[in-house]
């Protein structure tokens, strides 16, 4: 019974690995257990209780367009289920109706006794139905039909005002994008033509060249260098400018997903109560069935709809980064700089081959290369 413990027992050497490794054996068994607890059947729900959001796995191409799709299915869903509503009201009011007419019709009964007292029976269960389907029909289109409308009407403005504010981010980003891409073209263009003029300049020195002609082909290779200079500047200036407005776009881009995971998360629990609502009223139409469908509506789950959704349609985890600086015969840059709603921007054509450099004739008394060998014609 003596009271022993790690603090006084491990000082010697590996006291600490030793204990480390107590520990990790204790993790091990204790995963070990919670298998062996619970059935396999259950595994994939506990594996499946991940917190996926919206913010988290639509930065690839077209993500934003793809949670947009869904918001917008969700209104269409929205408005199917008041249409289901308003159809099954008149439904069950016209229903009434007949029942109403059909008493008219069969008024006119002359029995007496038991009879008669069975018809009348028979009638008045008859007008009790029909209250009843007529009250219905009204509860349907007044508790559940106008409200779901209003609801979609109002989420739509809301929604509405978020993507008219993320849309213009996206937009700005996507503008310094093609600036950035339209201004390295530029870039590489000139630095292309200044590469060749430079040399066409240094071989023109040591060629049987005129001076004024060496002259002109140097203040031509000087321009093109001038011209590399400013385009360069234009290239990373347009990089500084994407950097600087990255943080604004990563933040607002992030808080729309969120707002838009939040109001897809309300409408799934919007619908489930009003399908609550719908079965308790139609509980005395359907005993039999109305436990079941009750157990199927309450089963209804907003998260666990959302990760589904989620898991089959995520874009990408990586937020798209800003392009890298690439000097001109040099390869490279940000893998992923394109934003959400962006496709990348088309591969930029091959460079034209560069001009043919004029080779000096040969002196007099010298004599220059043989010609190339044409085969004979078959």
């Amino acid at each position: 019974m003596s009271n022993l413990s790690f603090a006084d027992h491990f000082w010697g050497p590996n006291g600490f690995d030793v204990v480390e490794k107590r520990v990790k054996v204790s993790a091990v068994q204790c995963a070990q257990a919670v298998i062996t607890c619970f059935p396999s059947s259950h595994l994939p729900q506990l594996s499946a209780m991940s917190n996926l959001s919206f913010a988290d796995h639509f930065w690839g191409p077209n993500g934003f367009d793809v949670v947009e799709k869904r918001l917008n299915q969700g209104t269409d869903a929205i408005k199917l289920f008041a249409y289901f509503m308003e159809e099954r009201a008149s439904i069950e009011e016209r229903y009434a109706s007949s029942l109403q007419k059909l008493l008219k019709a069969t008024g006119n009964l002359q029995e007496f006794g038991t009879l008669r007292d069975c018809w009348l029976a028979i009638r008045g269960e008859t007008e009790n139905i029909a209250k009843q389907h007529q009250q219905l029909g009204q509860t349907l289109l007044k508790d559940l039909n106008q409200p779901l409308n209003k609801f979609r009407d109002d989420q739509a403005k809301m929604r509405k005002q978020y993507l008219n504010e993320a849309w213009k981010v996206q937009k700005e980003r996507k503008d310094l994008e093609g600036k950035i891409q339209k201004s390295k073209e530029r870039y590489d263009d000139t630095a292309k033509k200044a590469e060749l003029n430079q040399g066409i300049a240094d071989r023109a020195k040591t060629e049987n060249k005129s001076q004024n002609d060496v002259v002109k082909l140097v203040a031509k290779a000087q321009k093109y260098a001038k011209e590399e200079m400013l385009f360069e500047h234009e290239y990373k200036e347009s990089i500084n400018k994407m950097k600087s407005f990255q943080p604004t776009w990563e933040e607002k881009t992030a808080s729309t997903f969120r707002e838009l995971q939040r109001q897809e998360e309300e409408r799934i629990e919007y619908i489930k109560q009003n399908l609550l609502k719908f079965v308790e009223v139609c509980t005395p139409f359907i005993p039999e069935s109305a436990k079941r469908l009750m157990e199927k509506v309450k089963a209804i789950d907003k998260k666990e709809d959302v990760e589904c959704f989620i898991r089959e349609n995520q874009t990408g985890r990586e937020i798209p980064g800003v392009p890298s600086f690439i000097p001109y015969g040099k390869s490279g840059g940000s893998p992923s700089s394109y934003s959400s709603i962006s496709s990348p921007p088309p591969p930029s054509p091959p460079p034209p081959p560069p001009p043919p450099i004029s080779t000096p004739s040969p002196s007099p008394g010298t004599t220059g290369p043989p010609p190339p060998h044409t085969p004979p014609p078959h």
